[in-house]
């Protein structure tokens, strides 16, 4: 049972003789379709963030360890009303808000943010991604193996390989590509503190993107310039990158209304010793 600020844990049971009340959670659901459940857990959206009502069960204190403490500074921002959706063909949980944004082009569009919690444990992938919908979602359902998506005007499939096709207005069942931005974290390849020098890198993706090197943690905006590459890019000459640091963050876009999928990423370098 919920309020804005707490949650309270009951033992239901058929003979309502036996319904018991078990404890209080200090944490609520801010929102009244902001909560769902996934992998035998429930996530809810918070005044704090995205939490985990059997994380706050157990310990009462989550905000070093719970699931949504990564992504709380993005949650700072999102003022409106949350949804929350359990898509179990990708398992993973969505939490989505109106949301206005600007493309590159300059065009301004009303849409939907969408803040995804992946659980894999075959894959060994527990993470958070977020992507931006150029509608604003109203509900999100799955049937059939298939995840639809209704807008105002319209009811949406998203299929795989990250095609968004429209089947409400004829003329539009090609599809519409999606502009993908994958930024990864910091990796100083176990040796925090020394100077390497980045020659090259290799990729395995399906597509055509662009990908570029960051530098420096501490000013995210340095990088290198943008190199285009193409699908499997390991049977040819490794991809010259030249730059120095102590770690690097490889970013890659795409922006093409084909498929796309990132699978691996290697980089060369050598060590060039202490700063």
């Amino acid at each position: 049972m919920w309020t804005d600020d707490h949650a309270q844990l009951w033992h239901v049971d058929a003979d309502q003789t036996t319904n018991q009340f078990r404890k209080l959670v200090y944490s609520g659901a801010r929102d009244y379709y902001g909560h769902a459940g996934m992998a035998g857990d429930l996530f809810f959206l918070s005044n704090q963030g995205v939490r985990s009502i059997t994380q706050q069960s157990d310990t009462d204190n989550v905000h070093d360890i719970d699931v949504g403490t990564a992504i709380d500074d993005l949650f700072a921002g999102e003022p409106g009303e949350g949804r929350c959706a359990y898509i179990r063909k990708y398992g993973q949980l969505w939490f989505w808000f109106d949301h206005d944004y600007t493309l590159a082009t300059g065009m301004s569009v009303r849409g939907s943010r969408v803040y995804v919690y992946t659980l894999s444990k075959v894959s060994k992938i527990s993470a958070w991604s977020e992507y931006l919908f150029p509608e604003r979602i109203d509900y999100v359902a799955e049937a059939y193996q298939t995840v639809f998506i209704r807008t105002a005007n319209r009811i949406c499939q998203l299929v795989d390989r990250g095609v968004y096709k429209d089947y409400g207005k004829a003329g539009t069942e090609e599809g519409t590509g999606i502009e993908v931005y994958v930024e990864m974290p910091f990796v100083d390849f176990k040796g925090p503190g020394v100077t390497k020098q980045l020659w090259g890198a290799d990729f395995v993706f399906q597509g055509t993107a662009e990908f570029a090197i960051k530098y420096d943690s501490r000013y995210p905006d340095r990088q290198t310039g943008w190199q285009s590459i193409s699908n499997d890019s390991r049977p040819g000459p490794t991809l010259p990158v030249e730059v120095m640091g102590s770690s690097f963050a490889p970013v890659v876009r795409h922006n093409h209304n084909e498929p796309f999928q990132l699978d691996a990423i290697t980089l060369h370098y050598h060590n060039l010793g202490p700063i």
